[in-house]
């Protein structure tokens, strides 16, 4: 998977190049998350929710940060087959909540990744 293996990109000296590639691929990216949640596919968030998390951080993308993480929080909710998610449960709302506060405490102004984006 891409974000999987672009994560620890994103934290070392290859974060620009990183970057890029995440911003070129968002389209597929948003795609793939919006699939795994919709088929339940938890091994797959839990692979993908940091760099998700990371780039919209670094790009300023707090808004749609916001929204896939409730999005995430959501499917999680409304599942009913007793699975065990705590502990994804747990990051993904800390980083829903993180993205809430960014919005709250930030004023809105163009962040570095915004023109690149559909």
């Amino acid at each position: 998977m891409l974000l999987q293996r672009l994560q620890e990109d994103l934290r070392d000296p290859n974060q620009r190049e990183a970057l890029t590639t995440i911003r070129r691929e968002w389209k597929n990216v948003e795609a793939a998350w919006h699939w795994v949640l919709l088929h339940g596919d938890l091994i797959s968030v839990e692979r993908a929710h940091e760099a998700i998390y990371l780039f919209c951080e670094m790009c300023g993308l707090f808004a749609r940060g916001e929204v896939l993480f409730r999005q995430a929080v959501n499917q999680l909710e409304d599942r009913d087959d007793g699975d065990p998610s705590a502990p994804l449960m747990g990051k993904l709302l800390i980083r829903h909540g993180w993205f809430l506060c960014r919005l709250a405490s930030m004023p809105r102004r163009a962040a570095p990744c915004d023109g690149d984006l559909p």
